[in-house]
């Protein structure tokens, strides 16, 4: 689609914060996670994207359905649980799976002036060269 993926490594509110400044981005989207831990991550990298100039959007991913058409009995709380039984009471509601998204165009995500690659670099206060596009 004429985007480029970037490749960083590092802690979340920070690597995510300091390319979001970098690229001058107004908001961040990202798949939110279930686990208690997952979640205070969350917490800390919507408070750097905040300081960075950008609001955090998280997005559940984890299941095939959206968040608000699981079952009673079988939300994100039974999720963090045992995998077995929730999936057991998900296949036995006939829960629908929503229709797909439709894929982005060519030129609908646009990549920062001078690449992705630079902003990153700038950001992590390296080279180019060291950064995975």
């Amino acid at each position: 689609v004429g985007a480029e993926l970037v490749v960083a490594c590092g802690r979340p509110e920070k690597t995510i914060a300091a390319i979001s400044k970098a690229v001058g981005a107004q908001e961040v989207i990202c798949q939110g996670e279930a686990c208690y831990e997952e979640k205070q991550i969350e917490k800390r990298t919507a408070a750097a994207c905040k300081q960075a100039g950008a609001d955090l959007t998280l997005v559940w991913g984890a299941t095939m359905h959206h968040i608000m058409d699981l079952p009673p009995g079988a939300g994100v709380k039974e999720y963090r649980g045992a995998f077995t039984p929730w999936r057991q009471k998900i296949e036995g509601s006939r829960c629908p799976v929503r229709k797909e998204h439709p894929a982005p165009q060519a030129g609908g995500l646009p990549a920062p002036e001078g690449g992705a690659a630079a902003a990153v670099a700038a950001a992590a206060a390296t080279t180019p060269e060291d950064v995975q596009v």
